[in-house]
């Protein structure tokens, strides 16, 4: 089997349950508990606004067991209570009920899903939601977005990862032994003046066509010895994937014909000539072969 390769000189809530219900007792006011804590339906109030809660306006409000509340618009209700236990029991109530709310340290705000998680963590308290049939569907988990990922590379010396004119070097191998080196060189793109000058014979390149002459230096790294217009190959390829062979032309100075065998270590410079579409040269690359090998790709530069 041959083989080929190219050398580059180259990422808490916690759920309980809530609603409201009503009754004629007047509302008592508690006595403040402690510094700071929330014990009246004013300070319920400005807490719930300081937190980011929509309350336009107070309305007194009845409720059972409530020692104070009032109604903000018409989605929200705050309520105060004597003590922790009083607040939850009610919140249970009102979660029975189909209501969602947020409790405190003694107090229950009973509003919209969304309200009450807007203010929960400045308020230090416990969202509970409905139950018995009243539940919300949790909302579904967002689909991940794929993570944007960076093609590999195309490996060196394929048409789309070509290797490097006058720095990359191509090893042709049977088996585990090399046979050729090949280094291509930058091509004279319009090489009709050299050409013409060496052989008066030759006609010009077809219209739209242009003669173009490819240095390429070879090592003869085999057992034995090769010869180098016979077992190496290249061919120009184009962007849009038309290859375009060698000519053979005679009397072009330098050309590889007219190099003879070379022994293990021999190295030679040939020219390869090519007549090739002026509009196909941009984008083109070598492929470069040996022995029949698969061929390695070198970028198609103009010298200059």
């Amino acid at each position: 089997m041959k083989h080929t390769r190219i050398a580059a000189a180259v990422a808490a809530a916690a759920l309980t349950l809530a609603g409201c219900s009503t009754g004629n007792a007047e509302p008592k006011k508690a006595e403040p508990q402690e510094d700071g804590a929330i014990t009246t339906i004013e300070k319920l109030h400005q807490a719930f606004v300081d937190a980011g809660g929509t309350c336009k306006e107070l309305s007194p409000r009845n409720v059972t067991a409530a020692t104070d509340a009032a109604d903000c618009d018409d989605d929200t209700v705050l309520m105060v209570f004597t003590d922790e236990k009083a607040a939850n029991a009610h919140a249970s109530e009102m979660t029975a009920m189909g209501s969602n709310v947020l409790v405190g340290d003694a107090f229950v705000i009973n509003s919209e899903l969304q309200e009450l998680r807007k203010v929960v963590r400045s308020l230090n308290g416990v969202v509970s939601m409905a139950t018995e049939g009243h539940e919300e569907t949790p909302a579904a988990a967002p689909t991940p977005k794929p993570t944007p990922t960076t093609p590999p590379t195309p490996e060196k010396g394929t048409r789309d990862n070509p290797g490097m004119p006058d720095v990359d070097v191509i090893t042709f191998s049977e088996g585990a032994q090399p046979t050729w080196e090949v280094k291509v060189g930058y091509a004279d793109f319009d090489a009709w003046p050299e050409i013409s000058a060496a052989n008066r014979f030759y006609d010009p390149p077809a219209a739209g066509q242009v003669y173009v002459l490819l240095p390429v230096t070879v090592t003869y790294k085999g057992q034995g010895s090769g010869t180098p217009w016979l077992d190496v190959d290249v061919a120009f390829v184009s962007a849009d994937g038309r290859s375009y062979d060698a000519e053979i032309m005679s009397g072009i100075p330098g050309a590889m014909t007219d190099v003879d065998d070379l022994y293990t270590g021999g190295s030679a410079l040939g020219t390869f000539p090519f007549e090739i579409p002026a509009d196909a040269l941009e984008g083109g690359t070598w492929a470069v072969s040996a022995d029949w090998s698969d061929p390695m790709f070198i970028a198609a530069l103009p010298t200059g």
